[in-house]
């Protein structure tokens, strides 16, 4: 048994907690951008991993890239 699925899922627990952080804050006419920041960024690394389970090759955070195409 691999570790990915469960750091994805963890990824995504985190991303679930981060929105509803920033609905909370929006609730209360506060900035909830930083929070929806956090939890887009939360998505992408659970994508990251779940892609790299998939494929056998590490994907960039930020582009979703393989990381040998992202260097460049």
């Amino acid at each position: 048994m691999t570790t990915e699925p469960l750091a994805e899922g963890r990824w995504l627990e985190y991303a679930r907690q981060r929105d509803a952080w920033a609905d909370y804050l929006e609730s209360r006419d506060e900035c909830a951008t930083p929070s929806r920041n956090q939890a887009k960024s939360g998505r992408r690394t659970a994508e990251s991993i779940r892609l790299a389970t998939a494929t056998g090759i590490e994907h960039c955070v930020c582009c979703l890239r393989p990381m040998s195409e992202a260097r460049r």
